[in-house]
C-alpha cells in the first residue's frame, strides 16, 4: 500500500478567512483501520507551528485548537506532526454509530451533546469524530456517551481528553 493509499483525509472545513494547509499525523502501524497517516487541516502559524482545525478520526492525543510543531521531511509533500506544543483545551472521541447519523435514535441521544456545543465530523454514515469544547463538562459528556453506548446507539472511544 502506498503512502497516499494508507492515509485518511478530512474534508476541508471553513474556519473563516484562515488559509489552511494539510499536516500529517502518524498513526499506529497495527491499528484496525489500516491507515498509516491522517491528514488534518491546520492553520500555519510560522516557525513550523500549526493550529489544528479539523477533528482527528484516528490520531490519538490530538484535538482541534492544539498547536503542533511539524516540518516536511525529505520526500514528503506535507509537514509531519512532531509534537503538541500547546493544548487548545478541546477533547476528542470517536463514535461508531449502529444505525447511522440520520437515525432518529442517534439524533435523540446526540441532542444533549449538541446542546453542550459538541460537534462532529462524519467519515461516513456510521463513523464520526467528536470535538468536545473546553467549556463542556467532560464528566457529563462521558456519561452521555456511556448512556448512548449502553442503549446500543453507538460505541465510542476516547481520542484525547483535556485535563
Amino acid at each position: 500500500m502506498s503512502g497516499d493509499e494508507a492515509k485518511v483525509r478530512h474534508h476541508r472545513p471553513i474556519p473563516g478567512d484562515a488559509e489552511l494547509v494539510e499536516v500529517d499525523a502518524a498513526l499506529e502501524a497495527d491499528a484496525w483501520h489500516g491507515f498509516h497517516r491522517e491528514a488534518l487541516w491546520a492553520e500555519a502559524l510560522g516557525d513550523d507551528r500549526y493550529l489544528i482545525r479539523s477533528t482527528p478520526f484516528h490520531a490519538f492525543d490530538l484535538a482541534p485548537e492544539d498547536i503542533v510543531s511539524a516540518a516536511a521531511k525529505p520526500g514528503e509533500k506535507r509537514p509531519q506532526i512532531a509534537e503538541v506544543v500547546e493544548r487548545g483545551g478541546s477533547s476528542t472521541y470517536r463514535l461508531m454509530v449502529r444505525r447511522g447519523l440520520d437515525d432518529p435514535t442517534f439524533i435523540r441521544y446526540w441532542a444533549p451533546l449538541e446542546e453542550m456545543d459538541c460537534n462532529y465530523e462524519a467519515a461516513d454514515a456510521t463513523f464520526a469524530a467528536i470535538e468536545v469544547p473546553p467549556q463542556a463538562d467532560l464528566e457529563e459528556v462521558y456519561a452521555l456517551l456511556e448512556e448512548g453506548e449502553s442503549a446500543g446507539v453507538w460505541e465510542f472511544e476516547e481520542g484525547s481528553a483535556a485535563e
